[in-house]
């Protein structure tokens, strides 16, 4: 059995993702993979997202393409303004170049795409991370 580690850089708790997310099947693959690795909240819609978000610290937020009355741009305009270092990782089934491009041009983090293997969606969930530690530290000092 191969399995996939993921270096989680602050010890003293659990990392907690926030996934805002639509109705669509890959969606579930995608949870059950975070769900190995870090504590997952989820929200349906923006309003949910940001109940949530005022509740708790939340390390990353994934966001699909699309979800109940709005869309990853949305969510993006949103976090920059109220949470601007919570990296925002966009979710999109069938998401090629010009769509990555897209995301990383409205200062989303990235972009990912089916299919959801593990390898992947942890990298991803890693480097998002570490940066956000990164700027929290530089923020600090």
């Amino acid at each position: 059995m191969n399995t996939t580690k993921i270096n989680i850089p602050r010890m003293d708790e659990r990392r907690k993702v926030l996934l805002l997310s639509g109705s669509d099947p890959g969606t579930i693959l995608l949870q059950e993979i975070l769900a190995k690795h870090v504590d997952i909240a989820s929200a349906s819609d923006i309003p949910e997202m940001l109940s949530l978000l005022a509740e708790e610290t939340c390390d990353v937020l994934f966001c699909d393409w699309r979800f109940a009355l709005g869309t990853w741009r949305d969510v993006v305009e949103g976090i920059q303004v109220q949470y601007p270092e919570l990296p925002v990782i966009v979710v999109y089934r069938t998401g090629g170049e010009r769509e990555w491009r897209e995301v990383l041009e409205a200062n989303a983090f990235d972009l990912l795409t089916e299919p959801y293997c593990e390898r992947a969606v942890l990298t991803v969930l890693e480097h998002a991370l570490v940066t956000r530690d990164g700027r929290a530290m530089r923020t600090v000092a």
